[in-house]
């Protein structure tokens, strides 16, 4: 009977389902809103600060000031699309409260940068986006609690098709904000309504994901799917992002090889997944051989486009505070600072670390990159413990998340973001996960009791 009850309390208060479409409620357009806000991380192409020519080029960071009318807007901007996610946070706050001491650990991942402010070159910063990263927990603690795993994937996807389509309205009528030329100029690539075609191109990824794996309904359905694959998979392509564009192959094949082996009974399915895992092994092994003509071929050198200079760089700035970090959102200041001895040892701002794991590392320490490790470690065994018992298509999502999170990471930086519709995916993920995983533990309980 306790373990029963357990069950219920894992995660209570779920909606009933609508049969309506998406589309049609009005709950769903207002919840579009943050949702577009998560996907451009904040700032929208159009932000003053971002320092646009009129050819639609960026300058050169070293050379911009950032003002306080910039601050305000971008305040302004958040302002507008908080009011809706306390609505439903404070509409469900006892769900929320109780998510909020199951899910100790992913609480602890989004104090700790809040108390970085302690100790941070931009206090500023860190009360900012660490309030940001509060408010995309609980909200996303809300989303966990308010709908089934299969109805929020074509939430998801309802979103996704809002960005790409707002991307390309964006891109062919006001060509300045949504395409990038570089520093240099050069061709120009889509941004969409993001601040960089780099993230343009991985959160159309990851919008791509849900779509790969949910239930759609209606008898167009699967016309519906590859439409709006067909669709992402263009836009990344038009980005001409690289890391996106590998990252969408490897969603691919992940989904792919996800799907092939749930057709198969569970041991079938480990012995594939072991011979997989085999080939798997050997491609990389080749491609690490040949790294550097693939690099070529991408249109890359061996430097990653000067990553490994500033990865060099900032791992000497980490050793200076290897415990604690040097803050949430505030290291990157510029010439002032430690950022400034960056800035000097590459010959230029980078502004960012350019690899999520050292962000996360240099901004709240050791401590704040344990708890990230400690989070996917976590979600990992969960995996194990759900596979073992059932393997839904949902969960393919949750792995998917899993996995391009931490492949996106080693040159990109989603970790901790706030906000960022990434990061709210991962911590969807390991809920998702760490829900099925108590949920299999108790039905074996039950099972084992009756026998």
């Amino acid at each position: 009977m306790e373990m029963a009850t357990t069950l219920q309390g894992v995660r209570p208060g779920l909606r009933q389902a609508s049969s309506a479409p998406m589309w049609m409620l009005v709950g769903t357009w207002a919840l579009l809103l943050p949702m577009i806000f998560f996907a451009v991380q904040g700032l929208f192409t159009f932000d003053p600060g971002l320092a646009r020519t009129q050819s639609g080029t960026f300058q050169n960071t070293l050379l911009v000031t950032r003002s306080n009318t910039d601050r305000i807007v971008r305040l302004g901007i958040a302002l507008l699309f908080f009011p809706i996610m306390f609505y439903y946070i404070f509409q469900n706050i006892q769900k929320v409260m109780a998510t909020c001491v199951e899910e100790r650990l992913l609480v602890m991942l989004t104090v700790w940068p809040i108390i970085t402010i302690i100790w941070s070159q931009s206090p500023q910063n860190t009360i900012y986006y660490g309030l940001n990263l509060l408010i995309l927990t609980l909200f996303t603690f809300y989303l966990a609690r308010a709908f089934e795993p299969e109805r929020l994937m074509r939430f998801f996807v309802f979103c996704g098709f809002v960005f790409m389509v707002l991307n390309a309205l964006t891109a062919i009528f006001l060509p300045r904000y949504g395409t990038s030329h570089g520093i240099l100029g050069g061709v120009p690539a889509l941004q969409g309504i993001c601040i960089h075609k780099n993230a343009c191109a991985y959160t159309t990824v990851f919008l791509i994901a849900p779509a790969l794996f949910c239930k759609l309904q209606g008898n167009t359905a699967a016309v519906r799917r590859w439409f709006y694959v067909i669709l992402g998979l263009i836009e990344i392509f038009l980005t001409q992002s690289r890391t996106g564009w590998i990252l969408t192959i490897l969603l691919l094949g992940f989904a792919a090889l996800y799907l092939t082996l749930n057709k198969f009974q569970t041991r079938d399915a480990a012995a594939l997944s072991l011979f997989f895992a085999m080939v798997i092994g050997f491609l990389s092994f080749g491609l690490y051989q040949n790294y550097t003509q693939i690099l070529f071929l991408l249109g890359k050198n061996a430097t990653l486009s000067g990553r490994t200079q500033i990865w060099g760089a900032v791992m000497l700035s980490i050793w200076k505070h290897p415990i604690i970090g040097y803050g949430y959102h505030g290291f990157w200041t510029g010439l002032h600072g430690e950022s400034s001895n960056i800035a000097l040892r590459v010959q230029w701002n980078p502004g960012a670390a350019h690899s999520g794991y050292l962000e996360t590392w240099l901004e709240v320490g050791g401590i704040g990159l344990a708890l990230v490790v400690w989070t996917f470690l976590r979600a990992l065994r969960d995996a194990t413990i759900v596979l073992s018992h059932t393997r839904a298509t949902y969960l393919g999502f949750y792995l998917a998340i899993l996995f391009m999170t931490a492949i996106v990471n080693i040159d990109e930086s989603t970790l901790l973001g706030a906000p960022s519709l990434t990061w709210m995916f991962y911590l969807l993920a390991c809920m998702g996960l760490r829900f099925e995983a108590r949920k299999a533990i108790i039905e074996r309980y039950e099972a084992s009791k009756a026998a």
